[in-house]
């Protein structure tokens, strides 16, 4: 009977644990591990190469920025349909912790966004009280949450953490329309949660994180240009896809064939 029990409680176990992880596809990338819902698919490479030199020939003077990785649902039609995930691997230098914790004056944020809505030609419409940005100094993620409205197209919201490394960061922003993003939202903290550099990459403490940050402002800017572009990215290549698709404008090839 004791025996029975035993091994009656092992099989729960195994239940158990299989349940905890079903649904998760873990990847190994070039210096980190992700995790991803099994019902998602990674962005081929030269997806993200054509449709960023479709980006810069449709517009050379705009900002597109450079993705290393991206995430799109399975039942999705098109690779860039929200919501989608896009990883952004910066290897600038590390950034002192103290300016991740200094907290964010409301006045630089909105410098940052005034910079980023007169590149944008007015396109785009955020302001401070649209940006949250709070560092978690256990797991050394900086959260940036947005909304952001853009002409013809609507209300849209992401989630961006900014996991730091010991030669900057890896950044992963989460981006969907408004109806969708309540359903969403975790999905993305949880992707954000499970990237995990390497060991010779992973943020340590540093005797220079302790000096005053004299450079919030600058700091701010760059860190929400980063984001927003990435954001703005994303909703260009929609609304691209949609206006296509409405117009069934089979001679208008901004992007190249879908």
């Amino acid at each position: 009977m004791r025996r029975m029990t035993m091994l009656l409680f092992v099989l729960l176990a195994v239940l158990w644990a299989a349940d905890a992880t079903a649904g998760i596809v873990e990847l190994k990338k070039d210096g980190f591990s992700i995790s991803i819902p099994d019902d998602w698919r990674e962005i081929p490479r030269e997806v993200l190469d054509d449709y960023e030199r479709g980006m810069k020939k449709a517009d050379p003077k705009a900002s597109v920025p450079h993705n290393d990785y991206g995430f799109s649902l399975k039942s999705a039609e098109d690779w860039f349909d929200t919501p989608c995930i896009l990883l952004q691997i910066n290897k600038a230098g590390r950034i002192p912790e103290s300016l991740l914790k200094q907290r964010f004056p409301p006045d630089a944020v909105q410098e940052g966004l005034d910079d980023l809505e007169e590149f944008y030609d007015n396109v785009m419409k955020m302001d401070a009280n649209d940006v949250k940005l709070l560092y978690d100094k256990e797991k050394k993620i900086l959260w940036i949450s947005m909304k952001m409205n853009v002409k013809d197209f609507g209300e849209t919201y992401g989630l961006s953490g900014m996991i730091m490394t010991e030669i900057g960061y890896i950044l992963a922003t989460g981006t969907a329309l408004a109806q969708e993003y309540p359903q969403y939202e975790s999905v993305f903290r949880s992707v954000i949660l499970s990237i995990s550099p390497e060991p010779a990459l992973a943020y340590r403490p540093r005797w220079w994180d302790k000096l005053p940050p004299f450079l919030v402002s600058q700091g701010v800017t760059r860190i929400l240009q980063q984001l927003t572009s990435l954001a703005f990215f994303l909703l260009v290549v929609a609304f691209i896809r949609r206006w296509r698709r409405k117009k069934r404008a089979d001679d208008i090839d901004l992007l190249g064939p879908l």
